[in-house]
């Protein structure tokens, strides 16, 4: 019966894949990995076919594998999805399966604790851990809490586990770049956690409204590099229309950006966007503060100017800018991924997808911001079988990059959702650009820097350097004791 789901997998991916006529030549070594991804990136052609550097014939004998993940609809469907016919659901049922078949295994998951109860689940993970108990053999943990386990010395460093393999490209490079603290790496993202493709911020464009207002060619913009906070707000300053004509400035009118109730995470998003930094890296891979505070100083102006001194900008805490943005009344709206399938797929007008802009036009990549809602994956220091936790982590990542992506990305948001060709080359520079550092990681346990900017403007005011002098202290001080914890 698996030989035959996993028949009817290919027989699937083959209809959602760029292609599905190339084979590789079964070589796991890194030359042939090499080869292949410099093929990939040459043609777009292999991605199914992507090799990862685990043994043929690896077989763990039926043991069980139990993922300790969040309990709220989207990261439960991350883990374990049952075949419903929908392509999402359908392409993680067949990559657990066939990673299940691959290593003779059984993947479950055990999520029953949700955002608001997960600081139970946390400690459930602690008392497992320190009662010695292989409950859990890999941990998809919320990106918010979940970093106190690593300072709590509970869970295992990364680059020392059999199998996972950072070079590969199913591995988000910021994680393996940015997270690792004195050569431990203690948790990693990409490919593997749907989450990650689906929090990744971007700006939701109405094309019919930037056609009505003779909008230069969004996408060329960014395509040309001069997607930047500028042109942002040169374009939105200029789109306005009182609709209900009662001379005032209310959500039934148009504009040409619209920020809704989660403000505050909107905000945030322009921190990874910009390039911008608390910490740097010492010659010894240890963090340090140096906060780009000339930029924050420019960045809240910025933001303050595009929210509440553009003729075209309109901040409504009172309702959800990805509610609003169906009716066709805005040209920009701040929105994730997630978003697009669910709200937006019944829109009369056409729309498009952006990456948050850039700094200026000196920056040289387009960065994207998370919303918290993502996992990262780690593995707890209690695991029995360390080759085990690291096969499978490993073979569930190199099979969500060869099949899961695609089918979510190249089919659910590519085809289904996305309304041209354009925007295709807009989400691959979303994700390409994702985000996921010490900073973003850490935030909570050094003091929250990256929240000050947020807090800042959408409370109506402009003045970081003065917040950032009487926050300074207090981040330096929780830096060096995390530090501390770590060593």
């Amino acid at each position: 019966m698996k030989i035959i789901s996993l028949l009817l997998c290919a027989a699937l991916l083959c209809g959602t894949l760029i292609s599905c006529g190339e084979t590789s030549d079964g070589g796991n070594t890194a030359d042939t990995a090499a080869e292949t991804a410099a093929e990939t990136e040459a043609t777009g052609t292999l991605r199914e076919n992507y090799p990862d550097t685990i043994p043929e014939g690896l077989d763990f004998g039926g043991a069980t594998v139990t993922i300790h993940g969040r309990g709220n609809e989207h990261p439960i469907r991350e883990l374990s999805a049952e075949q419903t016919g929908d392509i999402i659901d359908d392409a993680i049922y067949y990559r657990n399966l066939a990673v299940e078949d691959r290593l003779n295994v059984k993947i479950e998951s055990y999520t029953p604790y949700g955002w608001q109860d997960y600081g139970t689940g946390m400690n459930q993970i602690r008392s497992s851990i320190r009662a010695g108990e292989d409950a859990y053999q890999i941990i998809a943990g919320y990106s918010s809490p979940i970093p106190a386990l690593s300072v709590e010395g509970m869970l295992l460093n990364l680059k020392e586990v059999p199998y996972i393999d950072l070079q590969q490209p199913w591995w988000v490079r910021s994680t393996v770049n940015d997270l690792t603290i004195n050569n431990k790496l203690y948790f990693l993202c990409g490919d593997i956690a749907l989450t990650m493709l689906e929090y990744c911020y971007s700006i939701a464009v109405n094309l019919d409204i930037a056609h009505n207002y003779s909008v230069e060619d969004i996408y060329d913009i960014v395509l040309d590099g001069k997607w930047t906070l500028d042109r942002m707000y040169n374009i939105s300053s200029g789109v306005y229309s009182d609709l209900d004509g009662d001379g005032t400035h209310n959500e039934n009118d148009l504009y040409g950006l619209y920020i809704g109730s989660e403000i505050g995470n909107d905000l945030g998003a322009f921190i990874q966007s910009c390039d911008i930094h608390f910490t740097r890296r010492s010659e010894d891979d240890i963090p340090y503060l140096a906060a780009d505070v000339d930029k924050l100083v420019s960045l809240t102006e910025q933001n303050y100017k595009l929210l509440y001194e553009n003729d075209g900008g309109y901040v409504n805490a009172g309702i959800y800018a990805y509610e609003k943005f169906p009716e066709g009344h805005m040209l920009f709206a701040p929105s994730y991924l997630y978003f697009y399938p669910d709200f937006y797929k019944g829109m009369e007008s056409d729309y498009g997808i952006l990456p948050y802009p850039k700094y200026d036009e000196a920056q040289t990549e387009y960065k994207t911001g998370l919303q918290g809602g993502f996992s990262i994956w780690c593995i707890p220091i209690s695991v029995q079988n360390l080759e085990l936790s690291g096969a499978v982590m490993e073979a569930m990542a190199a099979q969500s990059y060869r099949t899961l992506t695609p089918t979510y990305y190249e089919t659910a948001l590519k085809v289904k959702y996305s309304r041209d060709e354009k925007s295709i080359k807009m989400l691959d520079i979303i994700r390409d650009g994702a985000v996921i550092d010490f900073d973003y990681v850490y935030n909570g346990m050094i003091g929250g820097p990256l929240g000050l900017h947020r807090e800042i403007v959408s409370g109506k005011k402009s003045d970081f350097a003065s917040k950032w002098a009487s926050a300074e202290a207090k981040v330096a001080a929780a830096l060096e004791k995390l530090i501390v914890s770590f060593e």
